[in-house]
């Protein structure tokens, strides 16, 4: 079934029905990568319960705004890189907490592993190279994320 697109109601339900089930399943495998990085399960609950604000749903949900969505919760959630941008920085960003940079790890593998389980960690692999250069990362966490990519 295509992504439902457009703002005709039988959309705006499918799409409501989409993200709450895309949400759900992506704590499902969130919380299956929480051991790895030693993440609290208080952190999996939490992970993208933005996405339920008003605000966010109102642009994916309603006004089928979903890039514009997403862009609004990259730059309220910790776990994304985006949040840690900072001009006052010579690279541009601040050192993301080390909760933040693991819940980073954690949720870029739980994304792989919801397209398939064979493979995964090597795909967010090959995927951080191809986009290395647009992913805005501190010397200090690129590093990190590059020791913890290598162990996969």
């Amino acid at each position: 079934m295509p992504f439902p697109r457009g703002r005709h109601p039988q959309a705006v339900l499918r799409r409501a029905v989409f993200l709450i089930g895309y949400v759900v399943r992506h704590k499902w495998y969130l919380l299956l990568e929480h051991r790895r990085f030693n993440l609290p399960w208080q952190a999996v609950l939490a992970h993208d319960l933005d996405k339920f604000w008003p605000d966010y749903l109102w642009l994916w949900i309603m006004h089928d705004e979903v890039e514009q969505a997403d862009r609004l919760h990259e730059s309220r959630a910790p776990h994304k890189w985006a949040w840690w941008s900072d001009a006052r920085e010579p690279s541009g960003y601040q050192p993301m907490s080390d909760e933040a940079r693991r819940e980073m790890l954690a949720d870029w593998l739980a994304s792989q592993r919801m397209q398939g389980d064979r493979g995964y960690a090597q795909r967010v692999v090959a995927t951080y190279h191809a986009h290395r250069e647009a992913i805005g990362l501190h010397p200090r966490t690129r590093a990190w994320v590059e020791e913890q990519l290598r162990a996969f």
